[in-house]
């Protein structure tokens, strides 16, 4: 380039030789070559340029009929040759009016060596030129930091020099940045708003819109004509809510964004509302809002066997949440993993494509060293009882399936050396079983099969405050017990025990005597499933609020399907 630092468009930020960045150039003046007219005679060489479609061309051959004429209809290719109409001259394309750098370094404020993306024009190489403008990505300026696809276009936001910038590549062709005003061309958007200066953290296509999630704000930008694609005449961009967001990359499940707030404790839904033709924001989290106290740090959402947003708390636990929309259906609970601590999550599809596997990357303390695992969440076998057997119940952590055609009373796992295990056995469950220093364990009896891990002893499911009417009202806050004459609905399950809870104000609470909940019959098989109806017991004393925890035992398997207890009020 010529001219002082001004006339070039070189600015002092430019003056570091280490940061690459990408410099467009325009003429001032398009004087190297003469608008293409048509019927010109042209001799071999000659430059013509067409404003209309930005190309400049060169003639680099007659056609055999010896016409020099430029024909009736200009040349607009983007790249090789092109005949003239009336077999007249052949054009080579050369340039448009845009050429594009890659400055490699900077000598001086009139010295810079740089690659040639796309062919300069002559005209910028004559003479200076002001109409220059430089990359919003580089070295200098930082890269986007939140990606995504949407409507054919390669979606990119956030740089360090523009947190608040969004750019959209042009239709079909996700490399291609050059903006225009065409509907299918590239363009960028900066939201303002407020003199906020909240980064965007991340972008997210959903059901009708790409949703842009910022440090204290959503926004969301859909096409104003449904018939077209987001583009730069059609986009519109609105505000949703002024929540916040946290770093974590949200999910999708039903089409509608579910984003980690950004105070981590809370869990939101982003859907579209007829009546207020308009995106609101959902808290799902309220009814577990303690589940938020660790805060979440990560959410994946694995869509089958059963549709669940696992999340990372801080802790290093798991929280589950199982989200249905069309049936109104939502819940919560913590899956401690026996004493590990979760790092990191993934969700990727199962080889044959039928379901949805969670990989966890698990530190744990084993044999007094600090280990990491990568640990595959098994498949929940209640629900899916009926296409498996017993031996392939897993409900036990790092744990190791053995299946062999032979009995065996010893097994190996040198990943837990150390470690006291349970096993889940086609005996039934064995529990408490200690791991030598080389990883051998060795069990009470032989057995066909086995499924051997760590067992989480804080595993357990608890009712709310279980309540009925009474004569004069409802038994909410009155004293109340809970009678043995109540019943549970099991399926394909192994072992279950039950314990009752009472609480009352200012006193701590009291757990009833512990029941197993499945009779085995005599001669029955210790890994043999049961599903039916149960007593429900033992009863409780007379309590505030009572409840009832259920208790896993070992590995063994268990579903509760219905719930009917007996409550009966105690006074006041």
């Amino acid at each position: 380039m010529k001219g002082s630092p001004r006339e070039s468009g070189l600015s002092a930020g430019l003056h570091e030789p280490t940061r690459a960045t990408l410099l467009r150039l325009k003429p001032s003046d398009n004087t190297a070559a003469k608008y293409w007219a048509a019927g010109e005679n042209l001799s071999i060489g000659a430059r013509r340029y067409f404003p209309a479609a930005d190309v400049t061309a060169e003639v680099t051959s007659i056609a055999a009929s010896g016409s020099r004429s430029t024909g009736t209809y200009p040349p607009i290719h983007t790249e090789g040759t092109w005949m003239a109409d009336g077999a007249g001259v052949i054009w080579r394309h050369v340039c448009t009016d845009t050429g594009i750098l890659r400055l490699t370094a900077v000598a001086s404020p009139v010295s810079a060596t740089a690659t040639v993306l796309q062919t300069v024009p002559a005209d910028c190489v004559a003479a200076p030129s002001y109409r220059w403008s430089e990359g919003a990505w580089s070295d200098l300026y930082g890269y986007p930091a939140a990606l995504d696809i949407y409507d054919q276009r390669f979606a990119a936001a956030a740089t360090a020099a523009e947190p608040r910038s969004l750019w959209f590549s042009t239709v079909g062709d996700f490399a291609d940045f050059l903006d225009g005003t065409e509907a299918d061309e590239a363009f960028a958007y900066t939201i303002a708003g407020s003199g906020s200066m909240n980064r965007i953290l991340n972008i997210f296509g959903g059901r009708i819109g790409l949703h842009i999630f910022a440090l204290g704000e959503e926004f969301s930008s859909r096409s104003e004509s449904r018939a077209q694609v987001i583009g730069p005449t059609t986009a519109v961009f609105g505000r949703d809510s002024q929540v916040g967001s946290s770093p974590a990359t949200p999910i999708a499940p039903a089409g509608d964004p579910i984003f980690i707030s950004r105070d981590r404790r809370r869990l939101h839904v982003v859907s579209y509302s007829l009546e207020a033709d308009a995106n609101r924001v959902t808290d799902l989290s309220r009814p577990a809002s303690h589940l938020g106290a660790d805060k979440f740090e990560e959410i994946v959402w694995q869509g089958v066997p059963l549709s669940t947003a696992w999340l990372r708390t801080g802790a290093g636990d798991l929280a589950a949440m199982v989200y249905d929309p069309a049936e109104e259906i939502l819940g919560w609970g913590l899956v401690p993993v026996a004493g590990g601590v979760v790092e990191s999550m993934a969700v990727t599809p199962a080889a044959d494509g039928s379901l949805d596997v969670v990989t966890l990357v698990v530190r744990r303390l084993v044999g007094g060293e600090t280990r990491r695992m990568v640990e595959e969440m098994a498949v929940p076998f209640g629900p899916l009882s009926t296409e498996l057997a017993a031996s392939q119940a897993c409900h036990l952590f790092a744990a190791t399936r053995f299946a062999s055609g032979d009995l065996s009373a010893s097994f190996s796992l040198p990943h837990l050396a150390g470690e006291t295990v349970c096993a889940w056995t086609s005996e039934g469950p064995v529990p408490d079983l200690p791991v030598a220093a080389d990883g051998g364990v060795t069990l009470p009896w032989p057995v066909g099969w086995a499924v051997i891990g760590l067992f989480d002893a804080t595993h357990h499911v608890e009712t709310l405050d279980i309540t009925a009417q009474a004569a004069d009202g409802s038994t909410l806050g009155r004293l109340k017990r809970l009678q043995d004459r109540g019943g549970i609905g099991l399926h394909a399950t192994g072992a279950l025990a039950v314990r009752g809870v009472e609480r009352s104000f200012g006193r701590a609470d009291r757990l009833g005597a512990t029941r197993n909940l499945v009779e085995r019959p005599v001669g029955a098989a210790g890994s043999s499933l049961f599903s039916g109806m149960v007593a429900l017991a033992p009863p409780t004393d007379p309590a505030t609020l009572v409840a009832y925890r259920f208790l896993p035992e070992g590995g063994a398997p268990a579903t509760i399907t219905a719930l009917v207890p007996f409550v009966q009020e105690a006074g006041r």
